[in-house]
């Protein structure tokens, strides 16, 4: 009798439940709903496990990168995908190399992956914890883990402080700062690269996202810059200076004749504007192959 009474309790509750639980989604959804859930989230300190359809990103809830991805379901894919439309057919050729330098996380380097152009993808990423979620993200995504690099880009092997940022896993930087470190390797792009037996002549494009040390890595990018690889980048003035600026300048004037930038007119401009951004601005170069 009284198995009996529980299960018609059941029944009678389930459309209650039913209405409860579609409230409660419902209220989630919503963008107060969506911040009052990730700031739990950020304040236990988790990771949580993002799930796009046709790929899943293990993430921070608590940084601009998670927020993105649990809001939105992406980060920057527009970017990337704008970069490739941006190059010139020739570029990209079938057995093409993605180079995500700073790869945080690997949203990325997924991405690369999803638009069918690149054969092999190549993550470098010093920070240790950031290296294991990359590590799961590539596995969980059927990406080969075989060229991810628990190390950081440069202009020369070295043994640097990588100082940590307690609010972002993507704000984590080799400039000097005060606070949590950690020591990392350091090599260049070409050297790692060489080091895996992965020709330099293959890289189709380089993602450069490193938090003011885009000079040195760079600097380690000789070969890549000669033959005008595609790059994306962030520049940033203020992590330079006007010395700084000038000395990036006058590199990369070396190679690349104009830069693209991603408004909604995608403007061009010659390499000495950069002078004239004043803000942090992603660009992009080596879109104007020669022949092209």
């Amino acid at each position: 009798m009284q198995g009996s009474l529980h299960r018609l309790a059941r029944v009678l509750a389930s459309p209650f439940l039913s209405a409860r639980n579609a409230l409660i989604n419902g209220l989630v959804r919503t963008p107060a709903g969506l911040a009052a859930v990730l700031d739990l989230l950020k304040e236990r300190d988790c990771q949580i496990i993002v799930n796009n359809g046709n790929h899943k990103v293990r993430c921070f809830p608590g940084d601009s990168i998670g927020r993105n991805l649990f809001i939105k379901g992406e980060w920057q894919r527009d970017l990337l995908q704008h970069s490739i439309e941006l190059l010139p057919g020739p570029v990209l050729q079938d057995d093409a190399i993605f180079v995500d330098v700073g790869a945080n996380i690997g949203t990325q380097s997924i991405y690369a992956h999803q638009s069918g152009r690149f054969k092999d993808i190549v993550c470098i990423e010093a920070e240790p914890e950031n290296f294991k979620v990359l590590k799961f993200n590539l596995v969980e995504n059927r990406i080969s883990d075989r060229y991810a690099f628990n190390m950081g880009a440069g202009n020369e092997p070295a043994k640097l402080r990588l100082y940590r940022n307690e609010k972002s896993s993507g704000k984590h930087s080799f400039q000097k700062a005060s606070g949590d470190f950690v020591e990392v390797e350091v090599d260049s792009v070409e050297h790692i690269l060489l080091s895996a037996e992965l020709s330099l002549d293959r890289v189709g494009l380089v993602w450069i996202d490193v938090e003011g040390f885009e000079l040195q890595v760079l600097k380690g990018m000789s070969h890549l810059l000669d033959r005008r690889c595609p790059i994306v980048m962030e520049f940033t003035p203020r992590f330079y200076g006007r010395d700084g600026v000038e000395e990036m300048i006058s590199l990369i004037s070396r190679y690349y004749d104009r830069y693209a930038t991603f408004d909604d007119d995608a403007r061009t401009s010659p390499i000495g504007d950069l002078r004239n951004i004043t803000e942090q601005t992603d660009i992009l170069l080596g879109f104007d192959q020669p022949g092209s």
